[in-house]
């Protein structure tokens, strides 16, 4: 190593990263701080957004969804796992694919009607019935214990 390069232990890249994080909280803070004060003083309408949703993975669901805090609902769709938290008129939303977090299980098919295109992608969409998988999707305690119980 040259005079110039320094090394740095693990325990100070961790901190250091743990401090950039701290840095950009309060930057964003700040931030939306400076936003709200534009709405209070200006004539400018209420936002169409109604919350903010933080995409997750198996690694960080537990840590976002402690992070929620208080009384949080569960709900689940075709791709993704969503908890979510209600504070006044806003959502806070942590959201995980469910490829992430469960295994999926198949039982059974089902015929359906979808629309597609048949043929070159410059004809219409026609109507095609096709057979797809009817899943469950077999969720292991994700969250741990100590905050499962404030997510229903």
């Amino acid at each position: 190593m040259s005079d110039t390069e320094t090394e740095i232990s693990e325990e100070e890249a961790v901190v250091a990263a743990a401090e950039a994080l701290v840095a950009k909280r309060e930057a964003f803070a700040l931030n939306a701080h400076a936003l709200v004060n534009v709405w209070l003083e200006g004539d400018l309408p209420v936002p169409m957004w109604s919350g903010f949703t933080f995409y997750s993975n198996a690694t960080n669901l537990k840590e976002r969804t402690r992070a929620l805090g208080g009384y949080r609902t569960k709900s689940s769709d075709d791709y993704s796992l969503t908890i979510s938290r209600k504070v006044s008129d806003l959502s806070l939303k942590v959201v995980v694919s469910h490829n992430a977090v469960c295994e999926k299980k198949v039982v059974g098919t089902e015929i359906k009607v979808v629309q597609e295109r048949v043929g070159v992608d410059t004809r219409r969409l026609e109507d095609v019935s096709k057979t797809v998988e009817k899943v469950e999707w077999v969720c292991p305690q994700l969250l741990g214990e100590d905050i499962a119980d404030a997510v229903r």
